[in-house]
């Protein structure tokens, strides 16, 4: 039997996150500016795995981040992997 790993990374900050909204699936905010410092910074400093796929959610904050982390790695983005729909 093969054994999987699954890594959930959660995106970088956008500017809504650091206001404390809540924003979800609708709005397809891109990570803030000090996000993306924020991530490079990370990327630089912590070991992330080694993986040999990479899903993410199809919103733009999501890829961003797997771009950042991953720059060399194709990105398979997942429709179910997207944050919680908050509504209207």
């Amino acid at each position: 039997m093969r054994t999987l790993k699954i890594h959930l990374i959660r995106h970088g900050a956008t500017d809504a996150n650091v206001k404390g909204q809540y924003i979800g699936c609708k709005t397809d905010m891109p990570l803030s500016p000090e996000g993306l410092n924020e991530l490079r910074t990370l990327k630089d400093n912590v070991d992330y795995p080694e993986i040999d796929r990479l899903y993410s959610s199809p919103l733009l904050r999501a890829k961003q981040s797997a771009a950042v982390l991953y720059p060399n790695m194709p990105i398979y983005p997942v429709d179910n992997l997207k944050e919680y729909d908050f509504g209207d």
